[in-house]
């Protein structure tokens, strides 16, 4: 089957990210889609003819995942397609956000992109969740930790953190990003206050090789409801 050019660039950006919004599908390269509502339209036609399916968002908005048949066209498995669990749902719209919705140009890395940038890279057991970062000045490589709960103790989340850095501060296949300044690593959280406080706590106890970003992403709150406030303990590396 022949799928016209846009049609197909929204169905893959949908699969790297596992749903798309509006607002988001808007800067996708190529689509040229100038309101959010020909982005409607758009997104809504592909609902018609079996491409993608409609969910709510949350109370006042949707959002759009591929169908079964869309995933088959593009060489999917079946678990790329269909609505997405709460828990799901928030994580797969907090990597969107951050990389389409931020003010940056970013993209969401499959697992093959990430071969060919880093070819030594050894990622077996570790989270895929990597981005490219394209500026007219910089071109950089990302990891990302989501820290999207609004429960568990904070220390156990820097404590991750620290874990992750040492991860990749002893992976030879990104010595050489690391000396460039080309290599990040990025915690997202839900509000600036957690951010800010992690960030402050983070830096307390460690000296990282690698840059470490504390990003909020505030869109989220209407998803998760209460977040609680960060205790004063101190943890340790």
């Amino acid at each position: 089957m022949i799928l016209p050019e846009r049609q197909r660039i929204v169905l893959q950006h949908v699969a790297r990210y596992r749903l798309t919004t509006v607002e988001a599908v808007r800067t996708v390269a190529g689509l040229r889609l100038k309101t959010n509502a020909a982005a409607l339209a758009f997104l809504q036609e592909l609902v018609r003819n079996g491409w993608l399916g409609e969910a709510s968002l949350d109370p006042r908005r949707s959002y759009f995942f591929l169908t079964e048949r869309a995933a088959k066209f593009l060489n999917l498995s079946s678990q790329r397609a269909g609505s997405l669990s709460e828990s799901a749902k928030l994580r797969a719209l907090a990597m969107l956000l951050f990389c389409r919705r931020m003010g940056v140009p970013r993209e969401r890395l499959w697992p093959d992109d990430l071969r060919r940038l880093v070819p030594s890279l050894d990622t077996d057991g570790m989270n895929a969740t990597f981005y490219a970062e394209r500026t007219a000045t910089t071109r950089k490589l990302g990891f990302v930790r989501l820290d999207i709960g609004s429960t568990g103790r904070w220390d156990r989340i820097l404590a991750t953190l620290a874990h992750d850095m040492r991860t990749f501060e002893a992976e030879l296949g990104l010595h050489q990003l690391m000396r460039a300044s080309s290599f990040e690593v990025t915690l997202l959280t839900i509000t600036a206050e957690k951010a800010e406080r992690l960030r402050a706590t983070y830096f307390e106890k460690q000296s990282p090789t690698i840059t470490v970003n504390f990003v909020a992403v505030p869109q989220l709150l209407a998803l998760t409801g209460t977040i609680r406030a960060p205790p004063k303990t101190i943890w340790s590396r």
